[in-house]
């Protein structure tokens, strides 16, 4: 490994948890709203340092840096929180929480919008697609992560996809509602009945959904068999 590539990697691990730090300080109801450049101020540096790793013109994934750093910041929390012995129900109150900041007004009614015109505008229809496919293989890998490292498997005849399928289209009708009445897309739930310690406080109606699905899709794997 070149020195530049090292200190690279290395910048960017800095970055980032000084970026998990800051998520949990404020929470997640707030903290992933956090900026490159809150981050980059904390520890000192220039935003400079995190454009050449978040905004970079090799990147084709149609991102901005921003959300090429938020992406990165929920795998790093991700893999944070699971070595830290979190609990299922956990991970799915963190992998969720970014659903607070889809509370856009104007982007709500441009997702759905470009939804909604898929099958009349063949270049709007390619972008919803595009979108789909971005949101659905992050998610997947996501759920399959939280499947696997605690022990669960679907229960046939269920899929992950059809696990997937459904909690996407559960933010889509989330969206939907937001447009059409905000107060009761809350974010501010109890927590769900039977959820551990490092569960509790305020859930997001989708992390409640999300978790109803895996409940309802999932079982033990059985290692007798």
């Amino acid at each position: 490994m070149t020195t530049r590539r090292r200190d690279k990697e290395e910048t960017r691990d800095l970055l980032l948890e000084a970026a998990f730090e800051m998520l949990l300080e404020q929470g997640l109801d707030v903290g992933w709203g956090i900026r490159v450049a809150d981050v980059t101020s904390r520890v000192g540096l220039t935003t400079g340092a995190a454009y050449q790793i978040w905004n970079g013109s090799r990147s084709r994934d149609g991102l901005g840096g921003q959300d090429r750093f938020h992406r990165d910041l929920a795998r790093y929390t991700f893999d944070r929180l699971l070595g830290d012995g979190r609990s299922l129900e956990a991970m799915v109150q963190l992998t969720t929480a970014g659903a607070r900041h889809i509370a856009e007004p104007s982007q709500y009614a441009l997702y759905i919008a470009v939804c909604s015109a898929v099958s009349s505008i063949p270049e709007l229809g390619e972008v919803g697609r595009a979108g789909y496919e971005r949101l659905t293989a992050a998610y997947t890998e996501a759920i399959g992560k939280n499947l696997t490292q605690f022990g669960l498997e679907i229960v046939p005849p269920h899929t992950l996809d059809d696990l997937i399928v459904a909690a996407v289209a559960l933010y889509d009708g989330l969206c939907l509602r937001q447009l059409v009445d905000p107060g009761s897309v809350r974010a501010d739930l109890a927590p769900p009945a039977g959820v551990p310690d490092d569960a509790q406080g305020p859930w997001h109606i989708a992390a409640v959904g999300v978790l109803a699905l895996i409940r309802g899709m999932t079982r033990p794997v059985d290692t007798a068999s």
